[in-house]
């Protein structure tokens, strides 16, 4: 068994006396030990370190004080309870909105479909398949959305056609694009 050292036998036997309310004095306690044999020394540090304390008063702890953000995370509710359906119904609802991305299987063909066949049976003769132009303006490349920055103007100028917009030379379009407004009949002096 190894030997503990005096001093820590000085600084425990202190703590304990002040922990029991009790004043013994650091004289005392060296000159004590050193009249008594190692063997003894030992025998009595073990006896008085498994002997309790009865009437000792518990030592106050410092705590250290708290971060305020510490304190305010701990105080706020981390789930509310009203949360916790809604979270439950998250996934069944990802399943339902995803059963109603796929295409209907009613037969009929979609919007997009029938706005090809359309342009594909009604406007691809002057405006080209791709849209690129040829008799009629161009289509693709953001030149429909640099002459129509608004859909409704482009939507009234395909409802009504050029010669519903006005006479001739009657500009439509945005007036801020490159190169100006178009004018009605003025492309080849038909009606577009």
């Amino acid at each position: 068994m190894t030997e503990v050292p005096e001093h820590l036998l000085k600084r425990s036997k202190e703590r304990r006396s002040a922990a029991a309310g009790g004043e013994e004095s650091a004289e005392t306690a060296p000159a004590a030990s050193a009249d008594e044999g190692a063997g003894t020394k030992v025998a009595k540090a073990g006896a008085t370190a498994a002997a309790p304390v009865a009437a000792s008063t518990p030592a106050v702890a410092v705590e250290k004080p708290v971060a305020p953000y510490v304190a305010a995370a701990l105080r706020r509710k981390k789930i509310p309870l009203w949360a916790m359906p809604v979270l439950v119904f998250l996934p069944l609802w990802g399943i339902i909105y995803m059963a109603g991305l796929s295409p209907a299987a009613s037969g009929e063909p979609s919007q997009l479909a029938t706005g090809q066949s359309i342009f594909t049976a009604q406007c691809a003769g002057c405006h080209g398949a791709a849209g690129g132009g040829g008799v009629g303006r161009q289509m693709n490349e953001g030149s429909l959305v640099a002459t129509f920055p608004d859909m409704l103007g482009q939507l009234e100028f395909v409802w009504l056609g050029s010669n519903g917009i006005g006479p001739a030379g009657t500009p439509y379009g945005d007036p801020a694009r490159e190169g100006g407004q178009h004018k009605t009949l003025s492309y080849n002096g038909n009606p577009m």
